[in-house]
């Protein structure tokens, strides 16, 4: 049974979390799922499009699991990085924050790999972080 009130947008739908989420959300959601390359295409890099999808479907939840996840890439090319996994949230955000939606609500799942803490447990105030 699905619960009207609420319109889910997830972001990297083709990520394995992403998937995931759609798959225990799907029967209980209106969800529509969104990448740079399937399903509703979406870049976060791009405010006109993000524009377009978001006023289309008027999400009241987005679950943005979309991110460049190559550690290797994101410490070789610290720009496209920073692009890709800070500024498109930004974006997202920013566009977010102007439609005329009630109740709207965005949760940005991170990875795990961004602490360097190899002998510990992470916390949060650990600010030894790579890939930054």
């Amino acid at each position: 049974m699905q619960n009207n009130k609420n319109i889910l947008l997830i972001g990297g739908y083709n990520s394995l979390l992403g998937s995931k989420i759609y798959f225990y959300l799907g029967r209980k959601y209106k969800i529509f799922r969104t990448s740079r390359t399937r399903n509703i295409r979406l870049n976060l890099n791009n405010l006109q499009n993000i524009k377009k999808v978001l006023k289309k479907y008027k999400p009241n939840i987005i679950i943005n699991c979309s991110a460049y996840t190559d550690v290797n890439g994101c410490e070789k090319n610290p720009i496209k990085a920073i692009k890709d996994n800070c500024l498109s949230n930004f974006n997202l955000c920013e566009v977010y924050d102007k439609l005329d939606i009630k109740q709207k609500h965005i949760i940005y799942i991170s990875t795990d790999q961004i602490y360097n803490n190899k002998k510990n447990k992470n916390k949060e105030e650990n600010i030894d972080l790579i890939n930054t």
